[in-house]
């Protein structure tokens, strides 16, 4: 399985670091090159743009989001959703205050699927 995973902080290279383990193929991103270098080590393939990182190839691509509450995520979320196609995945992983998924729930796409934590 091939997921890109975008926010390399404490958490989210935890669980890049723990999908690697297990034979999972993991592409990254984060605003910091330095935490590239870093999950390169490990095995990850890391980007340094999200239009690169999620260049359909084909196959569905699953996209988990580990970023901090506030714009940086609700940006994030609308630019990903800018590169997916139908049957794509966005997990959303973050600590996003519960209003903003509301506004994420109503403006996606019908192409893609949310998984946010809701039942």
């Amino acid at each position: 399985m091939e997921i890109a995973m975008i926010g390399l902080g404490k958490m989210g290279m935890g669980i890049a670091e723990n999908l690697l383990r297990h034979q999972h193929q993991v592409k990254g991103f984060d605003i910091n090159p330095e935490t590239g270098k870093t999950f390169s080590k490990m095995g990850g393939t890391f980007y340094t743009d999200i239009k690169s990182l999620l260049t359909n190839n084909n196959t569905q691509q699953i996209v988990w989001l580990m970023l901090p509450a506030g714009i940086l995520t609700n940006k994030m979320v609308v630019e990903v959703a800018n590169h997916l196609s139908a049957g794509d995945i966005v997990i959303e992983a973050g600590h996003s205050f519960y209003r903003c998924r509301d506004i994420w729930w109503c403006c996606r796409s019908e192409k893609w699927r949310v998984y946010d934590g809701r039942g």
